[in-house]
């Protein structure tokens, strides 16, 4: 499910639909180590798979949202201005930060873009799952 970590199994078994553009956040390493890439791709999960090849570390695509094509890319580089504090080097998308605080943040974007959108209360009320959060 989108937004939830997935295990590598579940990944490579599914295949998004080729017009989709993805926000995605694979995690590799763990502790100390531990760096998550933030990047856009049309398969989270075949980009994941590609980097495993070269990384003698286990990867796991954590998260992934799907965005509208052309705010792709706007998307990743605002992302990656707000992190680059973090970043592993001086240019790249790889980042010292937790895949649930590089979440956080992606979906802080995603919701002041208006690509994802808080429930409305009638939804709350209607879902108590929901979070009960509000735009401000």
């Amino acid at each position: 499910m989108p937004g939830e970590e997935r295990g590598s199994d579940e990944i490579a078994n599914s295949t998004p639909a080729s017009h989709t553009t993805y926000i995605y956040i694979i995690r590799c390493g763990d502790g100390l180590k531990q760096r998550c890439k933030i990047g856009i791709s049309g398969s989270p999960q075949y980009r994941m798979h590609h980097l495993q090849g070269s990384s003698p570390w286990p990867m796991t695509l954590s998260y992934f949202w799907a965005v509208p094509r052309g705010l792709a890319r706007p998307i990743e580089r605002e992302l990656h201005e707000r992190l680059k504090a973090r970043r592993v080097r001086t240019h790249g998308e790889w980042f010292k930060i937790d895949p649930g605080n590089a979440a956080a943040e992606v979906l802080r974007v995603l919701y002041a873009r208006g690509v994802l959108m808080w429930p409305s209360q009638e939804e709350t009320d209607a879902n108590p799952s929901c979070n009960s959060a509000t735009a401000t």
